[in-house]
């Protein structure tokens, strides 16, 4: 027995030796720490707050989730309380205990907690269960513990509250989960950070119709057919209320007929959109996309963005699509998620206005170009991607080769190199995973085998380039799969269809394909789906949505059951209303504010369309000729061309191309004489230029008429007003003369050219065919980097001028030549009669070579000082089917994101407060002008407007626009028949005869010789009254260089300056002149008293350089009256002025004291002769004038004067005789002396000095009372 215990404790023993052991090895691994007592493990839960932004609640609020608490545990841990504290968040007195409802074991409690136990697992519902407490704790502090009455397990709890029906309205409170608030049966874990609620706000007041933000008022008339109908609220809006038609909240009717409309959604408004559901092509297909959440922003100048819908937390990086108005969505970036406004960007750009932004897909990376972010074969991406593949924005990519961002191996969509990043500002690029992606070989087989196929079903999206039977084809884009193939194999499609086409499609050889799954999909005819407003689908629509004809994304701006549901709408696209129509819009009670309270009573708006249906009936005009109305030299052998203001009709009885309308007859005593001269008429619909083409030369030193009658109609059936053309023909044999170049802007050799330069000017001598002009014969070329640059060219015969428009910005510190004409022979720049140009051989700033056909060419350089001022809005125009929007300098144009031809970089309201759709309008942009036109419009006459240019647009320098004032301007919109369609700056119709010589509009230099610095004299009639601190914007023409521009001092430079009003009443002067000198701008500001209304006005400037540009066909200034906000009152052109060709000459003044002198001085007294030691005389103001180039004036300083650049010809000559008279006291011959300019001129002007004796007898003769005169007879 002994032996068996003695073995066994041995045993035993031997046994614990070896447990020890093990254990001091683990002990000595692992540390002491592993070995202290365990507790039951416990998962930290997770609670995050619900309330991310300031909200509203309403009194007796139904219940809201304020916080989610997650809790995971072990199976013997329970949750047995969670605590909160519902405390002030602005001193506004609220009180937990009176604010919430009273506190209760169940749903009715002031507090309670919920289980998501409902429909929709992860957010709060009204299918969520609430969880019975054991009693109903009271407020200590704010703070209450709710203690579960069963324990709790493991799930997702809602802390919910609810207003009392005695809530404060203002109370304002949060609510809080310390970091002791989860209580657990045995161990309880402690949050790092107590969670804390935005603040919730007690709103117990109704919201109303805001009148001052609803547009057009009540009763209103004249009402533009393209309007979109706006609501505003007081206060902000629970969207999910803003239900369409006769049974929804807000309907609208035309005669009791319900008109089919959808809503935009604004924070306190709405908008109203008349519109119609899409239309697809026959037997196509849908797509709904997966994994999209959206939400509107509304960003107004830096105010928080509250985002409201299901998209509220963006991320730096997230692919989106976002919509302004009803313009086509755009995919984009988030490329600062921040929420205020002003900062939140979306592909570099700060959003402005309202946007709907709709999140796409998970993006899988994000990174700036240049990082190292992981791509992988196949990745869908979005980058702003310059070159390889060509771009101008950002835009969906295929990876293609390469492994990361920043590798040189990267390749997409297939290019030969690695792709261009926009680098300022930088681009980012965002990934999204393909559901499943595979090569394409060399023979446009898919590759399928190694495991690398690819089943694609019906509804998938495919991101591929495709060469043949889809659409988009022959780069990348997106297709949906209509019919599936599963490539398990290489080969090319057989049973695969996409966009519903009837044949395979193509592969594109040795590309990449990538697959994305969808939410669901069907025939464009199916009834099931639903789909919810901030869906994206994809679809092949017809009408009523944008980017129609081919399979393309559209935002589902209001949601439906069923593809082919009358309520469901795409894009957010507008249909006009009826014109001359009364439609009535009710906003029913059951519209509610962001707090639940509804509208305080219905609300019914009234109004009536105008008859402006859209059609544009501009009566049609002539705008420009060649030959110049009343030419007399005009060539016997050259064509004749007219250029109308809007298109014109080409066929039918109204047909500008009909010899019943248009003819070219001999003049006889200003009528049209015999039969028609036989033309062949032809006309240029881009230009709306008809030319008459003569079959026969016409007959030298002969009258001739051109006359367009008014059967002549528009190509929308406007009729002509009656126009007649008269010239007359040159002398002798045809023309076979050469044209030169007049001038030039910038100058010949000038240098340090201020920046930016927004257009460069050539003149010739003579009319120009502008057809011959091309990007290969007008060449801007910086020599210093040896570079062209790239630009539009146009050639305006009115000005004799060709306008080259860079469409890139010039750089400072360079040097860049202009060359006209091609090569050596300079032909293919001709002139009206075929004859190409004699220019100066090609050869930089060298003389005119002697009758030669040659090209032009010239150097100039740019300033040290780059441009970096902001680009702004001048002003805007607007008429019943346009409206032009001038600039302060050069932009960008060519349609891209930042484009001022892009139409979706601005919003239009007519009248102030109501938003007019812009959505399918035309916007082009003339360089020479900085001006964008928008037409297609439907606007009223007589009704206020207001243009905003979108903050995203820049100049050719990348600057911005400033997202203040300066992106807006305001006006009044004009009768078409009176604009005649014409807007830009100095393009508007002009005086007659008649008008010019009873109230003229004059913009007159004093000086008109080209380059020379001039005085200009302002002559102008008012209708409206101009106020004080309201101002006169005059905008010279390209050329002139107002930098130096001021006004003239009253009194001692000015007779009119003291008081521009002349007789009328007040003493109305000029404030402070500003100028802006990229926009040629100078802003006269009145001063004084108003203007008053249907007076004259007239002042004097000075400072302002003439074009270098000579001009015998006129130049025109615009000139803008606006009140103290900025709002233009008129708008008017001057007359036409001219500038004659500087010279080469220099006259040079002397002014001297001509007194030989004396004593001693040994010169001769008053012999006009300066000589000897005769002293000079400054600060003599000296007049020099040509009744061809008006006059010109300097200073004298040692004595001297001298003006440059003077044409040969007969001059005068004279002094000022008060400046004389400060100078000394001198006597001098003030009559004007006349001056031959033939070479340089040197001219002394001898003073005498005073006094000077005048000897004789005066015999005075004295008459008879009753004659009222005194004779006085001198005999000297």
């Amino acid at each position: 027995m002994e032996k068996i215990i003695s073995s066994s404790f041995r045993l035993l023993i031997n046994r614990s030796i070896i447990f020890v052991t093990v254990l001091a090895v683990i002990f000595s691994s692992l540390g002491s720490s592993a070995f202290l007592p365990l507790a039951r493990a416990t998962v930290t839960p997770t609670v995050t707050s619900l309330i991310t932004q300031a909200t509203t609640a309403k009194a007796s609020s139904t219940p809201r989730a304020a916080l989610k608490v997650v809790i995971a545990v072990d199976a013997a841990e329970t949750l047995t309380s969670l605590r909160v504290t519902a405390t002030d968040s602005a001193a506004t007195s609220f009180n937990p205990s009176t604010d919430l409802a009273a506190l209760a074991t169940d749903a009715t409690s002031g507090i309670a907690i919920y289980n998501d136990a409902g429909a929709t697992a992860g957010s709060f519902d009204a299918t969520d269960a609430v969880v019975t407490l054991s009693s109903a704790s009271a407020f200590s502090s704010g703070s209450t513990t709710l203690t579960l009455a069963s324990a709790g397990a493991a799930g997702t709890y809602y802390i919910v509250f609810r207003t009392a029906s005695a809530t404060v309205n203002g109370h304002s409170f949060v609510i809080t989960m310390p970091t002791n608030g989860i209580d657990m049966n045995a161990n309880d874990p402690t949050l790092g950070v107590a969670v804390v609620t935005s603040a919730i706000a007690v709103d117990t007041v109704a919201p109303t119709v805001d009148i001052n933000m609803t547009g057009p008022q009540n009763n209103s008339t004249n009402v533009p057919v393209s309007m979109f109908i706006h609501v505003g609220l007081s206060e902000n809006l629970d969207q999910s209320t803003l239900t369409y038609g006769p049974s929804g909240n807000v309907n609208l009717t035309q005669n009791s007929n319900n008109v089919a409309a959808s809503i935009r959604p604004f924070p306190n408004g709405f908008d109203v959109i008349t519109s119609l559901p899409p239309t697809y092509t026959a037997s196509s297909s849908f797509a709904k996309a997966a994994s999209t959440s959206s939400a509107f922003y509304f960003m107004q100048g830096s105010n928080p963005i509250v985002p409201q819908g299901s998209y509220t937390t963006p991320v730096t990086g997230d692919v989106v699509f976002f919509q302004n108005q009803s313009f086509p969505p755009e995919v984009g970036v988030v490329t600062n998620a921040t929420l205020t406004s002003g900062t939140f960007a979306v592909n570099d750009f700060n959003l402005f206005g309202g946007q709907q932004l709709i999140k796409f897909g998970t993006v899988a990376a994000t990174g700036l170009q240049g990082a190292s972010t992981a791509l992988v074969v196949g990745d869908i991406v979005v980058a702003n991607v310059s070159a390889n593949p060509t771009g101008v924005k950002y835009n969906w990519h295929l990876v293609t080769a390469g492994n990361n961002v920043n590798d040189a191996n990267l390749r997409l969509d297939g290019a030969a190199a690695a792709p261009t990043f926009v680098t300022s500002p930088s681009s980012r690029v965002s990934r999204i995973t393909p559901t499943d992606t595979s090569a394409v070989n060399s023979s446009s087989q898919v590759v399928g085998t190694g495991g690398s196929g690819i089943n694609l079903a019906v509804g998938d999206l495919l991101f591929a380039n495709i060469t043949a039977n889809a659409d988009n084809l022959n780069s990348y884009a997106w297709h949906l799969v209509t019919a599936a193939q599963n490539f398990t194999t290489d080969t090319a499609a057989t049973t695969l269809r996409l966009d519903s086409n009837a044949t395979a499609p193509t592969f594109a050889v040795s590309s990449q394909i990538s697959q994305l799954a969808t939410a669901a999909t069907g025939a464009v005819t199916e009834s099931a789906t639903v789909f919810s407003a901030g869906n994206i689908a994809f679809a092949k629509t017809t009408a009523n949505a944008s980017s129609n004809g081919v399979y393309n994304f559209h935002l589902v701006s209001s949601g439906a059951t069923g593809a082919n549901s009358t309520s469901l709408r795409f894009d957010n696209s507008s249909a006009d209303l009826l014109p001359s129509t009364t439609y009535i819009l009710t906003t029913g009670t059951g519209v509610k504010d962001s707090a639940g309270n509804p509208l305080a009573s219905a609300s019914t708006l009234t109004f009536t369309t105008g008859g402006n249906s859209g059609t544009n009936n501009t009566p049609p005009s002539v705008q420009t000729t060649t030959p110049q109305p009343g030419s007399q030299t005009f060539p016997i052998g050259a064509n004749i061309s007219l250029q109308f203001s809007v298109a014109m009709s080409e066929s039918g009885a109204g047909s500008v191309t009909s010899a019943t309308n248009v003819g070219l007859f001999l003049n006889t005593n200003g009528n049209p004489s015999g039969s028609a001269i036989g033309s062949a008429l032809s006309y240029a619909s881009a230009t709306n230029t008809l030319t008459i083409n003569p079959t026969a030369d016409l007959t030298a030193s002969t009258d001739y008429v051109v006359t367009v009658a008014s059967t002549t109609t528009s190509s929308t059936g406007a009729a002509v007003m009656g126009f007649r053309l008269y010239f007359r023909t040159a002398s002798g044999a045809a023309d076979t003369i050469k044209p030169t170049i007049t001038g030039v802007f910038p100058g010949v050799n000038a240098s340090s050219v201020a920046l930016p330069v927004s257009d460069i000017s050539i003149g010739f001598s003579e009319d120009i065919d502008g057809s011959t002009f091309t990007a290969t014969n007008v060449v801007l070329r910086n020599v210093t980097d040896s570079t062209d640059v790239a630009g539009n060219i146009t050639y305006n015969p009115q000005q004799r001028a060709a306008h080259f428009s860079p469409t890139a910005a010039l750089i400072a510190s360079k040097t860049y030549r202009v060359t006209i004409g091609t090569g050596s022979i300079g032909t293919t720049v001709k002139d009206i009669s075929g004859n190409g140009l004699r220019g100066n051989g090609g050869v930089d700033n060298a003389v005119t070579a002697a009758d030669a056909l040659s090209s032009y060419a010239y150097t100039f350089g740019t300033s040290a000082t780059a441009d970096t001022v902001d680009p702004t809005v001048q002003f805007a125009n607007a008429d019943n089917f346009n409206v032009a929007i001038t600039f302060s300098e050069g932009m960008k144009s060519g349609g891209g994101p930042s484009a001022a031809d892009n139409i979706t970089n601005y919003t239009l309201e007519s009248p102030v407060g109501t938003t007019i759709s812009l959505g399918g309008k035309a916007v082009t942009y003339d360089g020479p002008t900085m001006t964008a036109k928008i037409s297609g419009l439907s606007l009223q006459n007589g009704v206020t407007f207001k243009l905003t240019a979108s903050n995203v647009l820049q100049d050719l320098s990348g600057r911005s626009m400033s997202a203040s004032a300066n992106n807006t301007t305001q006006g009044t919109v004009a009768n078409s028949s009176q604009t005649g369609g014409q807007l830009g700056p100095g393009s508007g119709q002009q005086q007659t005869g008649g008008q010019m010589g009873m109230t003229p509009i004059r913009v007159s230099p004093m000086t008109r010789a080209a380059g020379a610095t001039s005085n200009y004299m302002v002559e102008m009639p008012v209708t409206t009254t101009i106020p004080v601190d309201g101002s006169i914007v005059l905008t010279f023409p390209t050329g002139f260089d107002v930098t130096s521009a001021n006004k003239m001092t009253a009194g001692t430079e000015s007779p009119s300056n003291g008081d521009i009003n002349g007789p009328g009443a007040g003493a109305v002067t000029i404030g402070t002149v500003a100028v802006n000198v990229s926009a040629r701008t100078v802003t006269v500001p009145i001063a004084g008293a108003a203007t008053g209304a249907n007076t004259f006005l007239r002042f004097d400037l000075k400072g302002i350089k003439n074009s270098t540009v000579p001009n015998s066909s006129g130049y025109t200034v615009d000139i803008k009256t606006k009140n103290d906000t900025g709002t233009i009152l008129e708008t008017l052109t001057s007359g036409d002025f001219f500038l004659g060709q500087a010279g080469t000459r220099t006259v040079t003044v002397t002014v001297f004291n001509d007194n030989g002198a004396n004593p001693g001085g040994g010169g001769v007294a008053n012999d006009n002769i300066k000589n000897g030691s005769e002293a000079d005389v400054d600060n003599v103001t000296v007049f020099l004038f040509s009744p061809a180039s008006g006059g010109q004036n300097g200073v004298t300083s040692s004595g001297q004067v001298q003006f440059t650049s003077i044409a040969d010809g007969d001059y005068q000559l004279g002094l000022d005789p008060g400046s004389v008279a400060a100078a000394g006291n001198f006597i001098f011959n003030s009559m004007p002396q006349p001056v031959n300019v033939a070479g340089n001129v040197s001219k002394p002007y001898g003073l005498t000095a005073a006094p000077r004796l005048i000897s004789g007898t005066i015999t005075v003769l004295l008459l008879p009372k009753w004659m009222s005169s005194l004779q006085v007879r001198m005999d000297l």
